[in-house]
């Protein structure tokens, strides 16, 4: 990075509401723009782990170290200068970060559709100087916090071009599970994602999960927060109902069939979890708009 990016990046303040960027008074593809920038992996982990799935998407930079970020448990490679695009209702954590020189850009943002720009086959991608020269920008902009209404629809519009000009990338094949399997700091967290896919149910408690894992209960929580920043039963109930939402919203199934999928066999058991980490309800949440 030149100092330009690295001062536009820095001057970027705390967000007090993760849910509340720029908006505009004529929304155009993309609405509520918020950028944050985490010189450090571990604020990066600690933030990370939020109390309900949301309906944002967002866009991780980093510029600095590698390091591997969890889609859906499923574990991909960011290097230095590449992204990667989380979308709506997607469990993510970030892993294997194994020095502190880190530095990661956060852009969350919503759009008219949940889907809009949803990555088909490989959600990380390269950054090009023109990109992070765009970024930068972005983030000069954002640390202004007041706009007018011009302005807003500026900040919008080139924030929408910038996506627009990365969309081709997310139809190609990257690095995936896979072929970063190998890493001996994810072995326990592949061994997690193998038995969550091998039981469709997702019914494996975390003592059965501690058995096939060739560990104690109390290791497996323990190690499992270390790498993720969340406690092992937090995640398996989020897990649950992020599935749910991408068999129903993605997958086109019934709310019953995803259910059962999902181990959920009594109405009332779903609709209280689902309230939980979405803060609605199944009915209200998958209502027509």
């Amino acid at each position: 990075m030149n100092q330009f990016q690295l001062d536009a990046f820095e001057a970027l303040p705390e967000p007090s509401n993760y849910f509340e960027g720029v908006r505009t008074a004529d929304p155009l593809h993309v609405d509520n723009v918020l950028l944050f920038y985490r010189p450090h992996f571990l604020e990066a982990t600690q933030h990370g782990a939020i109390r309900w799935l949301h309906s944002r998407h967002i866009l991780v930079s980093n510029f600095g170290v590698p390091g591997v970020a969890h889609l859906n448990m499923i574990p991909y490679q960011v290097n230095q200068f590449s992204a990667i695009l989380i979308s709506p209702y997607e469990l993510h954590f970030f892993t294997a970060i194994e020095q502190p020189l880190s530095a990661w850009l956060f852009m969350t943002f919503e759009t008219e559709t949940p889907l809009a720009f949803q990555s088909e086959q490989n959600p990380v991608i390269t950054l090009s100087a023109s990109h992070v020269d765009r970024l930068a920008t972005l983030a000069s902009w954002a640390v202004q916090r007041k706009y007018n209404t011009l302005q807003s629809n500026q900040f919008i519009a080139q924030t929408t071009e910038l996506l627009e000009s990365l969309r081709p990338q997310w139809s190609r094949r990257g690095t995936t599970a896979t072929q970063i399997a190998s890493n001996s700091s994810h072995a326990l967290l592949n061994r997690i994602s193998k038995h969550l896919k091998a039981n469709p149910a997702l019914s494996l408690s975390i003592a059965q999960l501690a058995a096939t894992s060739d560990c104690s209960e109390r290791h497996l929580r323990r190690m499992f927060q270390q790498r993720t920043g969340m406690p092992l039963g937090a995640f398996l109930k989020k897990y649950r109902i992020s599935r749910i939402i991408q068999l129903v919203g993605r997958d086109g199934l019934s709310l019953s069939k995803a259910a059962e999928i999902c181990g959920y066999s009594a109405p009332s058991a779903l609709s209280r979890a689902f309230k939980a980490h979405t803060g609605r309800t199944p009915r209200e949440f998958f209502k027509p708009e």
